[in-house]
């Protein structure tokens, strides 16, 4: 929201085997060079601590979206 001007967003959030995916996707200007600052990488760091993957897509006048793909555990394997 900061940079992009976006006018609505879409979030969907799915369970696939043993992952739950997670994308948050704007209609804003978007962006040809991704620059990681404070957000970006507090994003990549929340992700890997829960051994997740996460990737940002954007590009010019087409939005920018942050899609993440994270192991699901249930409350039985965490003990």
């Amino acid at each position: 929201m900061k940079h992009g001007n976006p006018g609505a967003f879409q979030i969907e959030v799915a369970k696939r085997g043993h992952f739950i995916h997670v994308a948050v996707k704007d209609d804003g200007s978007g962006c040809s060079e991704i620059s990681k600052s404070h957000g970006l990488r507090g994003i990549e760091e929340r992700i890997q601590l829960l051994e997740g993957t996460v990737r940002f897509c954007s590009e010019k006048d087409r939005g920018f979206a942050v899609i993440a793909k994270i192991p699901y555990v249930t409350a039985r394997e965490s003990v």
